[in-house]
């Protein structure tokens, strides 16, 4: 991921990764959220041209059969940088393959953030990805439990989402919402 940014495109498709590729000035990294095993490298490659950082959620690419060689095929072939996964099993597979991990978790209860919590000190993701933006505040409090860079997204839908989720300490914001996009590339 690119140090100084603090914008993360969520693309839904593929007219949203043609704008995403315009917006690669702001960008920290791509979350590629889409796809399937004929087209995947295709997508990448067109990231990678761009030297745009990118990360594939695992549990949306059709086709794809997360297994050993899935992982294999990622680095090798994809040449991807990283994932997501909201599965913690996924974990030490992608860092094995020398991927790096974006763990997402959804936040919903006080349940969820103590299993998350949990789950980051076995797990060691490289990121940590808490869902919606809207429990930002609680970053301070998983940073008082770890060294692991926190990311939001998420139901970001309006620029206070964004701005409050960095006032709390978030390294960086994940959006699909294009209008965000936007903003956030004319004030940061």
């Amino acid at each position: 991921m690119k140090a100084d940014k603090k914008l993360i495109a969520a693309v839904l498709n593929f007219k949203q990764l043609e704008k995403a590729i315009k917006f690669k000035e702001n960008l920290k990294c791509v979350f590629v959220l889409f796809g399937n095993i004929s087209n995947l490298e295709h997508i990448v490659k067109q990231l990678n041209d761009e030297d745009i950082p990118c990360y594939i959620h695992l549990e949306y690419i059709d086709g794809l059969k997360v297994d050993d060689y899935a992982f294999k095929y990622l680095k090798n072939n994809v040449k991807a940088k990283g994932i997501i996964t909201t599965r913690s099993g996924h974990i030490k597979r992608a860092h094995k393959e020398k991927l790096e991990v974006v763990q997402r978790s959804f936040i919903v209860d006080t349940r969820m953030l103590n299993l998350t919590l949990a789950g980051l000190e076995k797990n060691q993701p490289d990121y940590l990805e808490i869902m919606p933006a809207l429990v930002s505040d609680l970053i301070p409090e998983i940073k008082k439990h770890t060294d692991i860079p926190i990311i939001t997204g998420g139901l970001v839908n309006y620029d206070y989402v964004f701005e409050r989720a960095l006032e709390h300490g978030a390294e960086a914001v994940s959006t699909s919402n294009i209008n965000m996009w936007k903003y956030i590339s004319n004030n940061y």
